[in-house]
Formats: C-alpha cells, sequence, structure tokens
C-alpha cells in the first residue's frame, strides 16, 4: 500500500495544485527517508577506515570505486526525489489549507540560516 502512494506521487512529478492525503505524504516521506537512511549505512561501512577491520569488525573493503558509486547513486536519488518532495509538500499544505509559499519561507530554515 506505501508503494502505491510512493509511485503515485512520482506520476505527480510536477503538479503543484490539489491536495495531497497524510497517507500519500507521509508513505512518500518515510519511504524516502528508510532509502536515505539506506544510502548513509552504506555509505559509512564503505568508508570505514582501516583500523576498524583489525578490531574483527565485518566491514566492506574501503574501496574509493564503490564510495564513488555510491555516492553518485544517493546523487543522483536526491535530485530525482526533490521535485515529488516539494510537489507532495505542497499539497500537503493546500489540504491543510495554507499556501505552498509556506514551503518557500521554511526553506532557508532548512539549511541551517
Amino acid at each position: 500500500m506505501f508503494f502505491q502512494w510512493y509511485r503515485y506521487c512520482f506520476s505527480k512529478y510536477f503538479t503543484f495544485q490539489g491536495r495531497a492525503s497524510r497517507t500519500e505524504y507521509w508513505s512518500f516521506t518515510i519511504i524516502n527517508l528508510l532509502i536515505l537512511w539506506a544510502f548513509w549505512f552504506i555509505s559509512k561501512l564503505v568508508d570505514i577506515p582501516e583500523d576498524a577491520m583489525s578490531d574483527g569488525i565485518p566491514v566492506f573493503p574501503k574501496d574509493p570505486v564503490l564510495a564513488l558509486i555510491f555516492g553518485s547513486l544517493y546523487l543522483i536519488f536526491c535530485i530525482a526525489i526533490f521535485f515529488p518532495s516539494l510537489a507532495v509538500t505542497v499539497r500537503r499544505l493546500h489540504d491543510r489549507n495554507h499556501s505552498g509559499f509556506w514551503v518557500i519561507v521554511s526553506s532557508p530554515l532548512d539549511c541551517g540560516l
């Protein structure tokens, strides 16, 4: 069921009009969060220093090729979900009877300004 809503958000890639239900918004957000956590975890395994290997921790070897592959996949994924995330957030705000303008207002706060 979650993946149905996830695909639905991608089918409305640039649709900023309309409304998004809680299920649509949270399904998309939670699945993206899980995928981003998986990328983070794999990147930490790829970039583990060699001294951790001596402690007997089974990890991937430190390999710049793997780091480049996972880093590139992470970047592609972030670019791919940028507009759908923005669109579903604006539609969710519309469902709550707020303007999508609030996404722009909150963006500097998300960047730490």
